[in-house]
């Protein structure tokens, strides 16, 4: 489990240090929110704000403390901005602003506000306040925009919209996906060649391993830097496996309705054992494995906990698929999840090094109009940057070519000095995300889980 008190040492110190980190303020903010400090949490909200006066988490944040602060002059200024950007469509600020009107003996607007909320997340339903806001209606027929609820019966949902062609009941197969190989994958040698040991060789010599009492399947959680390759070495791994590639985005699993999320999930794993040997890609697995400890939805909790079932089940019926799940925050994953038979295997893709950025290079630039130069010179500044830092940097020296080719109509190949000209302008984007690794390496790292990311650190001297 989380010590939630070791987690907001380690954030105070990284917006301490780096003021500007606008992520980790807002994660520091809302665990803050969660355990009740609400002034403190109100604070760093604020600070948000003053950069940007449109996020809507902090909208939200300032929106939430203000409520239980009894600030409702504060509640309705923030919250009704929010719902103004958002298109009225944010089912907990709804609900707050509910809450609101209640405390201000408004109960029409009340009325109105908590619809709203149940139509967007039905599991904000709650007998308390309907008991508060609510005569008994019949729901009209032709509205499928607002759903009135007899107070005497259970909580439903009532619409004339047909059901989602894509929802999971119809959802009977997996889109085809390009086949990738190592060999698509510029550098990441180390960690290509832990892959062949780990999963690659028990995927097709399952009998050597078997001998020795391993399986091949179960869970890999790969971690880093946004923007370093971890998607395209799930793909290329599923290549080398000769594997079916099954990837799940946020999207083709949450869900705004009670229960369809976790629904979603177990059909997508259910279909993953029928066309087995097969690997699992869960892009973003903090947003659908997230610790249950700091999160306040239920919904989210439920989601977890379904995650870990299917994970279980998958271990002890099918020991022929395999779940890679990337993040860039592994310390919101949920401590759960990482226990042995679930991700059990832990494993840090860093930036590329010096030969990786050379050879990335040269891939992102086979198929366009360049002169033979030396990339070395290019990928010595490029220290720090990520694959899609070291794209943005391809795509911008081409800018100049192009701009060049409309004035005079005539094309050129790009060159060196493309590049360079496009180095002055990008910096590496791994910094920020090493600034607040870093703390999580030196302060909540008992178990031994972010040696890694100081082995680099300490390497790189960051």
């Amino acid at each position: 489990m989380y010590d939630i008190d070791k987690i907001i040492e380690i954030l105070k110190q990284t917006v301490k240090t780096n003021p500007k980190n606008t992520d980790a303020r807002l994660q520091l903010a809302s665990i803050l929110l969660n355990k009740d400090s609400f002034e403190e949490a109100k604070s760093h909200f604020e600070t948000v704000l003053k950069e940007n006066p449109e996020d809507i988490e902090a909208l939200f944040g300032m929106g939430k403390c203000s409520f239980y602060l009894q600030d409702l002059s504060d509640t309705r200024i923030f919250l009704g901005k929010l719902l103004k950007l958002t298109e009225n469509n944010h089912a907990e600020a709804n609900l707050i602003m509910a809450k609101a009107y209640i405390e201000l003996n408004d109960s029409v607007n009340a009325r109105n506000f908590y619809i709203k909320a149940v139509n967007l997340d039905p599991s904000l339903a709650c007998d308390k306040i309907r008991a508060q806001i609510y005569d008994v209606k019949t729901p009209d027929e032709n509205n499928t925009e607002i759903n009135i609820y007899d107070k005497n019966e259970p909580v439903r949902l009532y619409s004339t919209f047909q059901e989602d062609e894509t929802s999971s009941e119809s959802y009977t197969d997996f889109p085809e996906q390009e086949i990738m190989t190592f060999n698509n994958v510029g550098g990441l040698n180390e960690l290509k060649e832990t892959i062949r040991h780990k999963i690659i060789y028990p995927f097709k010599k399952p009998e050597i391993y078997k001998a020795y009492g391993k399986k091949a399947g179960g869970g890999i959680l790969l971690y880093g830097p946004p923007g370093c390759g971890k998607t395209f070495i799930a793909r290329a791994t599923a290549g080398e496996c000769e594997a079916t590639f099954i990837p799940i985005g946020i999207n083709d699993v949450l869900d705004m309705w009670l229960g369809e999320s976790e629904k979603k999930l177990h059909t997508i794993f259910s279909l993953a054992r029928q066309k087995a040997p097969g690997i699992i890609f869960i892009d973003e697995i903090d947003a659908l494995g997230g610790s249950r400890q700091t999160s306040s939805y239920s919904s989210t909790k439920m989601l977890v906990n379904q995650l870990l079932s299917e994970m279980d089940g998958m271990d002890s019926i099918n020991d022929q698929i395999l779940v890679i799940g990337a993040t860039n925050s592994p310390w919101f994953v949920d401590a759960a999840l990482r226990r042995p038979g679930r991700f059990d295997r832990i494993i840090f893709v860093a930036p590329p090094d010096l030969a990786a950025r050379i050879e990335i290079l040269q891939i992102l630039t086979t198929d366009l109009n360049i002169e033979k130069f030396d990339f070395r010179k290019i990928a010595t500044r490029t220290e720090g940057f990520s694959g899609a830092d070291l794209k943005a940097l391809v795509e911008t020296a081409s800018e100049d070519a192009i701009n060049e080719a409309l004035k005079t109509d005539k094309i050129r190949p790009l060159n060196e000095k493309d590049f360079h000209n496009a180095l002055k302008n990008l910096k590496p984007s791994t910094k920020e995300w090493f600034s607040t690794a870093k703390n999580y390496a030196t302060y909540a790292n008992q178990a031994g889980i972010y040696d890694e990311i100081l082995e680099y650190i300490n390497k790189n001297k960051l």
